[in-house]
């Protein structure tokens, strides 16, 4: 597709930002971004992986574009349904999955801190607020921005 994100490993090239994340998650279970295949949270984090390419992202094309989409046509819903959805599930937080930080909250921190922060999309609702604010301090982002700045 000739675009980014993207990911070699070895041999193995992965693109698509959901992928990358689950990918990651996978091949590195001690990290603790994945629950395991048997766990029951295994399957609301599967939703809030693709949440962000499905439904967030989506939401973001069609407000960019101001383009008139009927909810009930639209798989996403509508843009007020999707952050309402992400503002009930993060504000019990601190992540999606309770207590647990997982490869979701990377998928839908960052959308929700493009959307919020970069695009100005989406008006900054306190609960949305204040989990962007804890994606961002997160100790591995910070490592990436500093490699990142670095050129590297």
């Amino acid at each position: 597709m000739a675009k980014v994100p993207a990911l070699t490993d070895g041999s193995v090239a992965v693109a698509e930002s959901g992928a990358i994340c689950a990918y990651v998650a996978e091949v590195n279970p001690e990290a603790g971004l994945a629950p395991p295949v048997g766990d029951p949270a295994r399957a609301r984090y599967l939703r809030w992986l693709f949440f962000s390419p499905g439904c967030v992202e989506q939401a973001f094309l069609v407000k960019s574009f101001n383009v008139p989409v009927r909810p009930e046509s639209a798989g996403f819903g509508d843009f007020d349904r999707v952050f309402d959805v992400l503002e009930a599930a993060v504000a019990t937080g601190p992540w999606l999955l309770g207590e647990r930080f997982s490869a979701a909250d990377v998928m839908v921190g960052l959308d929700l801190h493009f959307g919020i922060d970069i695009f100005q999309l989406v008006p900054s609702r306190p609960a949305l607020r204040a989990y962007v604010d804890r994606c961002l301090v997160r100790p591995a982002l910070q490592r990436a921005k500093a490699i990142e700045a670095a050129g590297v």
